[in-house]
């Protein structure tokens, strides 16, 4: 309806999250030039869709989203919270440190209760950016090393091999012996 008689097209589409299982409904409103793994998630439009106008544009809305974006960009430029906790954690769970909300605010910088703060003026919770960490870390080593299921666990803080099992589950949808012999 905004766009009479042409359907902007993505030419791709990349997304963090490893290729799940069934990528049909993905190709059918994005296409088939999907990328996973990536190390962001992005739309990429040929200049001709990028140069339509919209019929239904409004002056006053653009300026409000333009000064959004600039925010957004300047705060992902000058390294905000969410950026600084993203690249501890990564490393804190890697080497097999702590990476509980007080040791990762101690490694920033912050008091606890400063970092949950900052985070939700981002919009971001710790818990999420560590569940997030922990997918990104469980994939990279269950598809790229030889060590074992529980140790990888161990070494992203999960306290079992079942709370490891579950949290493999909810991201990739299979137990993490299965997701490494389908990688």
């Amino acid at each position: 309806w905004l766009l009479p008689g042409h359907k902007p097209q993505p030419l791709a589409a990349s997304f963090t999250y490893p290729r799940p299982p069934d990528t049909r409904a993905l190709e059918r409103l994005l296409g088939a030039n999907l990328q996973f793994d990536a190390p962001y998630n992005s739309l990429s439009f040929s200049p001709r869709d990028c140069a339509m106008a919209l019929p239904s544009a409004d002056p006053a809305l653009d300026v409000l989203h333009m000064e959004y974006a600039r925010t957004r960009l300047k705060l992902l430029l000058d390294g905000s919270m969410t950026a600084q906790v993203r690249r501890v954690l990564s490393e804190r769970l890697a080497q097999g440190g702590p990476s509980d909300l007080r040791h990762i605010a101690q490694l920033v910088g912050v008091s606890s209760r400063s970092l949950q703060r900052r985070l939700g003026n981002e919009d971001m919770h710790f818990s999420a950016l560590l569940d997030e960490a922990r997918l990104m870390l469980a994939h990279s080593f269950l598809r790229n090393s030889a060590r074992s299921v529980k140790y990888i666990g161990a070494l992203l803080g999960f306290r079992d091999q079942s709370s490891f099992h579950k949290a493999c589950r909810r991201w990739f949808g299979m137990t993490p012996g299965r997701y490494r012999q389908e990688g």
